[in-house]
């Protein structure tokens, strides 16, 4: 009997959207392996995956599978930026999973996205460029506060957050002046904060022409002020506005791959605003891939179609179900200890974020990471999580003792 070979695929990057990759690149037929850093990777416990490689020796065990059909999927913008960097390195020992390389770094650079996204009449937030703080001022004052700071990367944080607001002209002045001398200031953009939902608008195209297309709407981020990562939404049908957008944008960067387009929508207003796009799997592409969309398969025969293997794309976009809610409860979690700790909420705001937090977990049917039939990568975050929790909160508790033994009496 001859047995086939069956096509490895090496997910790079420990995060959200792999696990959703692995569980459905597994069902489709691939064998799923992960890399992983010193520590052990959550998502190497699914049983969809057979075993991992450590990051750092990626290229020895690239060599050791030649001869061997591999595929290299990046699902982080880390790894992702490193493979578009160095894409003729890599491209020879297996397919790699992206759009070209150019396509990524440009999509990556937001200062490069905007100028483009202005000429092709899509409306996005008035924007300040380069790092300078009289230029800043006199922008705030005329784009009117609030305003947001944000690195040009998305996967770069300012003040371990995506955005950062302020206020009023002081609080701006207090960053500023810390931020002034700092050489990575230059990474970052001011714009006027924008209000409404955010719709992220998961897609995958061929050559300029999207191909399957799913849109959702961010009800509540791990940021109370909505600037965070999703932890709570909800399919929405198409927009026809936000759709034609998207189609405009890809069809002007010819883009082959999947992605994911964000907007601001104002529906009381009717505005809508472009805040990025992403050229990977979107964080949570586990609701499309719930709601009948198999972005994680698509990305891997789009790659096929790029480099000339047999590929398997449908004709015509597939539909999908809307209403249909999701939740990321870790995320939540993290979210609502760092504000309370950091007392960046009041009393009623966190009372209500539990019961909000607790609510949304028992409605949703989806989540973002669990599975019963695939458990352990969300036991193990839940236990790590935890673990990390309890020993701030018992630090806290031994400095406030010190505190308290330590004062002089009388």
């Amino acid at each position: 009997m001859v047995m086939l070979l069956r096509t490895k695929i090496l997910l790079l990057e420990n995060v959200r959207q792999a696990l959703t990759a692995s569980r459905s690149l597994a069902s489709a037929g691939y064998e799923i392996v992960v890399s992983r850093g010193r520590s052990r990777s959550f998502v190497e416990l699914s049983r969809s995956v057979s075993g991992y490689c450590a990051y750092e020796n990626l290229e020895k065990y690239l060599e050791s599978q030649k001869g061997k059909p591999i595929i290299l999927f990046p699902v982080g913008e880390i790894s992702l930026e490193r493979m578009a960097l160095e894409y003729d390195r890599f491209s020879r020992f297996a397919t790699l999973v992206m759009p070209d390389p150019e396509t990524v770094l440009f999509c990556l650079d937001k200062m490069r996205v905007y100028p483009l996204v202005s000429e092709l009449k899509i409306p996005f937030p008035q924007t300040a460029h380069a790092f300078n703080p009289v230029l800043w001022r006199k922008a705030a004052s005329e784009f009117g506060f609030p305003c947001i700071v944000k690195q040009k990367s998305s996967f770069q944080l300012v003040n371990q957050e995506k955005a950062v607001t302020f206020h009023n002209a002081d609080e701006l002045n207090v960053f500023l002046e810390r931020v002034k001398d700092d050489p990575t200031s230059q990474s970052l953009i001011l714009q006027k904060k924008v209000g409404g939902f955010r719709h992220n608008c998961q897609f995958a195209a061929v050559e300029g022409r999207i191909i399957a297309y799913f849109e959702q709407k961010v009800l509540r981020t791990h940021v109370l002020d909505g600037s965070g990562f999703g932890v709570e939404s909800v399919s929405v049908a198409p927009d026809a506005k936000i759709r034609q957008y998207c189609d405009t944008l890809l069809e002007k960067l010819n883009y082959t791959g999947v992605g994911c387009i964000q907007f601001l929508v104002d529906e009381s207003r009717g505005e809508i605003c472009f805040l990025e796009i992403n050229p990977r799997l979107d964080a949570s592409c586990a609701l499309p891939y719930y709601c009948g969309i198999d972005f994680p398969v698509l990305a891997v025969e789009c790659a096929k179609k790029s480099v000339g293997l047999p590929y398997n794309l449908p004709k015509t976009e597939p539909a999908y179900l809307v209403n249909r809610g999701i939740c990321w409860y870790l995320g939540d979690v993290t979210g609502f200890w760092h504000a309370v700790r950091n007392r960046k909420v009041s009393f009623v705001e966190a009372v209500g974020w539990f019961v909000r937090m607790h609510t949304t977990l028992l409605r949703n049917r989806y989540h973002m990471t669990g599975s019963l039939r695939d458990p352990l990568p969300t036991l193990y975050l839940c236990w790590t999580g935890g673990r990390y929790l309890l020993s701030r909160i018992l630090k806290g508790y031994s400095r406030q003792s010190r505190l308290i033994f330590t004062r002089p009496m009388g």
